[in-house]
């Protein structure tokens, strides 16, 4: 306890005298100014007294004037320009002015990469980023490396592992996780990870005095078997059931947890602010499930993706770098105001609203594949997989099969889903910081070249 109270003390004298520090540099910066700025005015106002006699009044008062004025136009764009400039890229900041060390877990992944590129441009406040994964971290995407990075290695349920992570950490981005679909998804390991896991990471946050924690949940957590459109955190909650099994149970425990655990005390005295992020469904650079899987589809069908149902439903899909910086956006929320914690928020971006296949249609162009002409009506593929379902149950008990296309699968894009992010603009100030056509063209790129 004497040794923890020493620590904070030394580590709160640290923060003072760097603060003491970079006021004596600001004020030393600014009275230099102020006294090249009086000597100016000084030298125009003799050398305007002494052209006053040889000169007309009129031309000579209208010379000055403008002379004065660009004078201090320009010396107030100057420091405006600074200003404006340096909150643009993150290195603006000396490191040595900046505080916070944050952990990602699952950061090796693929929301992981895009958050780490968006903590690497845009985080101005950090000093330190720490991946957590069950892989050594690598960097997939493209960008310049202005923040050190630490790579620690292991599990989401080994505790030792995440309390090495934590310490002295300011904030945990909580995006690890497991997702297990198909006829038979392993429930248990889900379990695990999702939610035990998620248990550890709270605990290692408390006693590591972590200030926050943003979790990536999922719009699954409120997904059943209706359509939801323009779908607001008040409009929808839990369903009766789950479209699909045990990955949105293990989410919305998951998320409970989390959002139950904001203003919990932490062992410094201080308290743990929590918020959830409902992610949807990604795509972009590093994306290995989603348009991924239609291209793998399309390959294995002579290139050509088999369309399912009547095309009219609406879909919502999300560019992960847009995903990533909603993060960003919440955690320098929570920093600046912890009241808005214990709440969770969906995070669209503009992508535009279409059928699922449509969506892919430019990214299967782009190899030379093609949506297929026709279209297998939704009834006619969805029943038959119920009915197979049905009967790989009842053999469950002998054996266990998980057939990857499963009935829940087919409804999911034949159903209207999609939410609206007035809550996350409101108190996150989240608004995407990619257009749709910047996504578009940086994943198709990725596409076009992936390996199937």
């Amino acid at each position: 306890m004497k040794s923890h109270v020493v620590h904070q003390t030394v580590k709160h004298c640290r923060r003072s005298f760097s603060f003491i520090k970079t006021c004596i540099l600001q004020s030393t910066k600014i009275t230099a100014s102020l006294i090249v700025s009086i000597y100016f005015i000084h030298l125009l106002q003799s050398t305007y007294k002494k052209l006053r006699k040889y000169t007309y009044p009129f031309y000579c008062n209208m010379v000055f004037r403008y002379m004065f004025e660009a004078f201090w136009l320009t010396f107030i764009f100057r420091f405006k320009y600074r200003e404006i400039r340096g909150k643009k890229p993150a290195d603006s900041i000396p490191m040595t002015l900046r505080t916070d060390r944050i952990v990602v877990t699952g950061g090796a992944g693929f929301l992981g990469q895009h958050i780490v590129k968006i903590l690497q441009e845009r985080a101005d406040y950090v000093k330190e980023i720490r991946v957590l994964d069950l892989k050594p971290f690598t960097k997939q995407l493209e960008y310049e490396d202005r923040i050190p990075l630490t790579s620690f290695v292991g599990s989401v349920t080994d505790y030792s592992v995440v309390e090495k992570a934590c310490r002295k950490a300011f904030s945990v981005f909580h995006v690890a996780g497991l997702i297990s679909f198909g006829t038979s998804p392993d429930i248990d390991a889900m379990m695990e990870i999702n939610v035990k896991g998620t248990q550890k990471i709270l605990d290692a946050c408390v006693e590591c005095g972590v200030q926050r924690l943003v979790l990536c949940s999922s719009v699954d957590v409120v997904i059943g078997f209706d359509d939801i459109r323009d779908g607001t955190e008040q409009t929808t909650g839990k369903p009766s059931k789950f479209l699909f099994p045990g990955y949105p149970e293990t989410k919305y425990m998951q998320e409970c947890m989390v959002l139950q655990a904001n203003g919990r005390p932490t062992v410094n005295g201080e308290s743990l602010a929590t918020v959830s992020l409902r992610a949807n469904v990604m795509y972009g650079e590093g994306d290995q499930y989603y348009v991924a899987n239609g291209l793998r589809s399309a390959q294995s069908s002579k290139g050509t993706l088999v369309q399912i149902g009547n095309g009219k439903n609406l879909f919502q899909q999300c560019y992960a770098g847009n995903a990533a910086w909603a993060f960003l956006c919440a955690d320098k929320a929570l920093k600046s105001n912890k009241s808005i914690g214990g709440q969770a928020f969906f995070i669209p971006d503009d992508t535009p609203l279409s059928n699922s296949f449509e969506f892919m249609k430019p990214f299967l162009e782009s190899r030379a594949m093609a949506l297929s002409s026709y279209r297998i009506p939704f009834v006619a593929v969805y029943w038959p997989l119920v009915i197979f379902e049905f009967v790989l149950k009842l053999i469950s008990p002998i054996v266990r099969i998980n057939f990857q296309t499963a009935s829940c699968s087919v409804k999911y894009i034949n159903m209207d889903l999609y939410f609206r992010r007035d809550k996350a603009e409101a108190l996150l100030s989240y608004k995407p910081v990619f257009s749709p056509s910047e996504a578009m063209k940086m994943s198709l790129t990725f596409y076009k070249h992936m390996k199937l």
